[in-house]
């Protein structure tokens, strides 16, 4: 009898290791579960940084197109200026040789 009631906790050791074995092997495929989504994520994230880092070119491209345009605008405007100068000063130039030729 005694070797019954042995035997039989032995089994019922045997029983309990194999329920935490079931669960280790559940635990397992969980944390393989969130081992496979933190990967995905991470793919996920390395995509979207690599999307953020071509808009920031492009921002900034933008950005310095939008610079030089209003500089170029700003050049335009003082060349414009400064041949309506020239062409004043030109004028004034012309009128004092035509008052240097009258007065000789």
């Amino acid at each position: 009898m005694e070797d019954k009631r042995r035997n039989k906790e032995q089994f019922e050791s045997q029983l309990e290791n194999l329920g935490s074995i079931r669960e280790m092997q559940l635990k397992e495929s969980e944390i393989s579960g969130r081992i496979i989504g933190l990967q995905k994520k991470i793919q996920y994230a390395e995509i979207e940084k690599v999307n953020y880092g071509s808009l920031l070119e492009f921002l900034l491209e933008y950005e310095q197109k939008r610079d030089v345009e209003s500089r170029m605008k700003k050049l335009e405007s003082t060349l414009h200026a400064l041949k309506n100068e020239l062409k004043q000063v030109d004028k004034n130039k012309v009128e004092l040789q035509n008052m240097n030729r009258s007065a000789n």
